[in-house]
Order: C-alpha cells, then structure tokens, then sequence
C-alpha cells in the first residue's frame, strides 16, 4: 500500500509540474524550401527541388502545384500544405545536408493573436509585431485562422519575415519594442 501511494505521489509531482508546459513555445528549428510537385505516385511525391517523399496518404495533385516544404530538424520527416490540408512525409533522401537540399533554415513560431486595428501581430513568445505594408497586412490579418509560421535565420534590414505555412505567403513585420527606441 506505501508503494502505491509512493508511485502515485511521484506520478501527481510530475504531472504537476508539466502541466506548466506550453507545446506553443517550443520554437523548432526546421529547414524549408518553396518547390513544386513534378510527379506523384501514390505515396510518393517528387518535387521539383530533386526532393522525394514518402507521405502518410495516397496524393492527388497536379504537377507544378506550389508547396512550402517544411523539414523538421534536418531528420528527413516533414510536412506540407495541399489545399489546405497538412501532408506529412518522410524522406527517401538525406536531409542531413541542408545546403545541399538548397533548405533554408528557419524557426516555427505561433500566431497567438491580432490587433486589427493597430496591425499588430502578437505571437506566442508575447512578442508584438507591426506589419507596415498594405498588401503585407491584408495577407496576414487572416492568419489566426492558420497560426504557424516560419521566421527564416536570414534577416532583413529591418523588421523579421514571416512565412505562413499553410499559405506560402511571405510579409515583413517590425518587432513593436524596436519602434519605440526611434
């Protein structure tokens, strides 16, 4: 019976102090390339990039379709958006070369929530981001609705890129805090 309730103590102290734990603010490295699908087999799916996949489902797609292909930890497993619905896959290649794939490297972040008013974008590390563009703003007002984006390591001059996943769409935002120091 004490070990019962020593086991069951020891279960509740680490669920507790998980329940902390947010998956939202885990910020993945991934490699991702913007590729067209050349052919599809079934389950197989090549692209344009020489990149072949095996994928979690039989595919039906055009050939030529744009897709943002987004690697998980360089592993070889990944995903993409078609027609709106996530395509997972792994790699019949090695991912292990990033250069070599021409990946770019970037980081996951969520959309966590939008100021529409002020064009602000808030994401989950409680970063606020101003989008000045018209076009760049009409693009990413919608993106609660799709919230994962990519920042790429590559910067700007100024402001972060961020790339939608679900949507390919690219817009350069200003981090709220650097505004205010001008």
């Amino acid at each position: 019976m004490k070990k019962q309730i020593a086991a069951l103590s020891i279960v509740s102290l680490i669920l507790i102090s998980c329940s902390g734990f947010d998956s939202r603010t885990y910020f993945q490295e991934v490699g991702y390339i913007y590729t067209k699908i050349a052919n599809v087999n079934d389950q197989y799916v090549s692209f344009s990039n020489g990149t072949t996949v095996k994928t979690n489902r039989i595919i039906i797609a055009v050939n030529s379709t744009p897709v943002l292909l987004v690697v998980e930890n360089y592993a070889g497993a990944g995903y993409f958006y078609l027609r709106n619905s996530k395509i997972n896959f792994s790699g019949s290649g090695d991912f292990d070369d990033v250069e070599m794939q021409g990946l770019m490297k970037g980081k996951i972040q969520y959309v966590q929530s939008i100021d529409q008013e002020k064009r602000i974008i808030k994401l989950a590390d409680n970063s606020e981001w101003f989008i000045p563009k018209d076009d760049d703003w009409n693009s990413a007002k919608e993106w609660l609705t799709k919230p994962d984006l990519i920042i790429p390591d590559n910067k700007p001059m100024q402001g972060e890129f961020f790339i939608n996943i679900v949507t390919a769409e690219s817009v350069l935002a200003i981090n709220v805090d650097d505004t205010k120091a001008d």
